[in-house]
């Protein structure tokens, strides 16, 4: 994975904290806290999937690596950010407290608020969720919103 950033974010890595520097290889099991106008670009050297990373999100990188392909799935504490997930080789995913959102050649922002409460907005293509309390499933098609709650409910609306 490769990086481009603004602002302060803290990696965490192996449980020690730093600042984190542009350019830095991202590993897997790092954490990354975006700070009050901070900024972060990640693109995976695999296969081009990118990942924008907005202010005051918490993200953790996981990747394994299964034959030729490298499996992603991140978790997303809270904040937003953008996915842009074309071409890929290999599973993704990409997990909140309460939703796991499985892309399928897919572009679009997840927001996740303090509670939970996990807002998928897609742009292109199609993301499956799942409420991780309930287990309901559903598809967010282009030009759809997908709300998933702490009490396990999920709607989806147009955007």
């Amino acid at each position: 994975m490769t990086l481009r950033m603004r602002g302060d974010i803290s990696l965490f890595r192996a449980d020690i904290e730093s600042k984190l520097q542009e350019g830095l290889p991202l590993i897997n099991q790092d954490v990354l806290n975006s700070k009050e106008g901070s900024f972060a670009f990640i693109k995976f050297v695999d296969d081009g999937a990118t990942l924008r990373l907005f202010e005051n999100t918490i993200l953790t990188i996981n990747t394994e690596r299964v034959e030729e392909r490298m499996n992603k799935s991140s978790f997303m504490r809270i904040g937003l950010l953008f996915a842009n997930i074309n071409g890929r080789r290999g599973d993704y995913d990409i997990e909140t407290p309460t939703t796991v959102a499985s892309v399928k050649g897919t572009e679009g922002f997840i927001q996740v608020e303090a509670d939970g409460t996990t807002y998928i907005i897609t742009l292109k293509g199609t993301f499956e969720i799942e409420n991780t309390i309930s287990g309901r499933r559903a598809e967010v098609p282009a030009g759809y919103t997908g709300q998933s709650t702490p009490d396990g409910e999920i709607d989806v609306y147009p955007t």
